[in-house]
């Protein structure tokens, strides 16, 4: 649903705002690069604590949203390319 999406979405921007210690409007989603994904990741799980499905979906969520932007040229690369998602032991 949209609240998932926008959920999903503040809480990437929040990471971001975090990683990079600065305003969100300092950070410009098109310099996103599959470190900060893999961060993301690490994030969710270890330091918010979230299960590992909740994650997954939290990621495919902004995965989809890459997805979109490439496609309405306003990103031009994919940061999600070979990433794989954490699964359960």
């Amino acid at each position: 649903t949209l609240r998932r999406y926008r959920v999903a979405m503040n809480k990437f921007l929040d990471f971001l705002s975090y990683k990079s210690r600065s305003r969100l409007s300092d950070i410009e989603i098109a310099k996103v690069t599959k470190s900060h994904i893999a961060d993301f990741e690490v994030y969710l799980l270890d330091f918010c604590g979230y299960k590992v499905n909740y994650v997954r979906k939290t990621m495919q969520i902004i995965k989809t949203i890459f997805l979109y932007a490439i496609s309405e040229e306003l990103v031009f690369h994919n940061p999600f390319n070979g990433i794989k998602f954490a699964t359960e032991a």
